[in-house]
């Protein structure tokens, strides 16, 4: 069994969104961010895939 991986949903001030992970391994992406982006949803997941399905039906861009 994998273990559950924490992930952030971030939005930009253009209303943009971007998925990290949580921990250290998101440090890079989160560096990308544009200034005033805001952490707006966190979930766990065991894998990529179930994360990518968590943040399109979060986001309702379908399955």
């Amino acid at each position: 069994m994998m273990s559950n991986i924490k992930y952030e949903v971030w939005e930009d001030p253009d209303g943009l969104t971007t998925l990290c992970v949580a921990d250290e391994r998101g440090n890079d992406c989160r560096k990308l961010l544009e200034s005033g982006s805001k952490l707006v949803h966190s979930f766990y997941a065991e894998s990529h895939y179930e994360a990518m399905t968590i943040y399109y039906k979060y986001m309702d861009w379908g399955v």
